[in-house]
């Protein structure tokens, strides 16, 4: 729209240029006089207009586009947001989508000392199956990699998961490059996730390594039973964990800076510590990151 300058005049085509219009659709739509980039906002829904919506006039002064509204990209239009291909296509390479809704025993590196990883598939469940056995220190781990990702740039890591009724004896890992089930903490590790073991209590901890100190905040969420697992981690600001409905955030010993392992994008495990078997089920998982990966960027 045009600019006031000094000695202009008050004139009906400065003042509609300048000024938003308010009105019904079907009145918009039979305006006589328009203006490439005139704005006017519908009162109903209308005449192809929707209420409460924005509108401004094209360039070339023969259509109205509407402006921040909601749009699925199904079509190629204004309205739609253009096609989700166009989305798509121009960050293929930019980011770095593990999403595994289904999983499948063999779809992933198991590794442990006994024990069985195993799919535990039915009409109500679709799940993996880590299963310790009676031997004590036995673990399971079930790990699934992908194209290096991005300690420098956000990762959100989101998981269901079950772990059997016993609470005690037992340890077990999920998240972003974090050790083995059966493994000590390393404060040298970097990492991402939650764990569990006796000496923290029978409840979810948010873990965080920088690769030198490493430290966990309690969710206070019991680690038994079935949980929505989930954290988003923000480099150098902190590190947002969820389960269920309970949310914790930690600032202190995040990695932010270097590239994920190729091996452990998303790692599950568990281990008992006396003769009773411990069970991990896996029923879907999902991280998303940024690549840092010499090769695919």
């Amino acid at each position: 729209m045009s600019v006031w300058t000094v000695g202009d005049n008050n004139s009906a085509a400065r003042e509609n240029q300048k000024s938003v219009t308010i009105n019904t659709g079907t009145n918009l739509a039979a305006l006589t006089t328009t203006y490439a980039n005139q704005l006017v906002v519908s009162s109903d829904t209308s005449a192809g207009f929707i209420a409460n919506t924005l509108y401004m006039r094209n360039a070339a002064n023969n259509a109205w586009l509407a402006v921040n509204v909601k749009h699925d990209h199904s079509a190629d239009t204004d309205l739609a947001g253009g096609l989700f291909s166009n989305v798509l296509m121009p960050n293929t390479g930019q980011v770095v989508d593990l999403n595994v809704p289904s999983p499948r025993a063999a779809d992933t590196n198991n590794t442990g000392t006994g024990g069985t990883t195993t799919d535990d598939i039915a009409a109500n469940q679709w799940r993996v199956k880590l299963d310790t056995s009676t031997t004590t220190s036995n673990y399971r781990q079930s790990d699934k990699g992908s194209i290096k990702i991005d300690f420098g740039q956000k990762i959100k890591f989101q998981a269901k998961l079950e772990e059997q009724a016993v609470s005690t004896s037992l340890q077990s890992r999920m998240g972003v490059q974090m050790e083995t089930a059966n493994a000590a903490q390393s404060s040298t590790n970097k990492c991402v996730g939650f764990e569990f073991c006796d000496a923290n209590g029978t409840t979810y901890q948010l873990s965080s390594g920088d690769g030198t100190s490493r430290s966990v905040i309690n969710t206070g969420v019991a680690f038994a039973g079935i949980h929505s697992v989930k954290f988003f981690y923000t480099p150098s600001v902190n590190v947002v964990g969820t389960i269920d409905a309970t949310t914790v955030t930690k600032t202190t010993n995040l990695p932010n800076s270097g590239a994920v392992d190729a091996d452990k994008t998303a790692r599950f495990g568990i281990s008992t510590t006396n003769t009773v078997t411990k069970t991990l089920y896996i029923y879907g998982y999902r991280v998303v990151g940024l690549p840092n990966d010499t090769g695919w960027v």
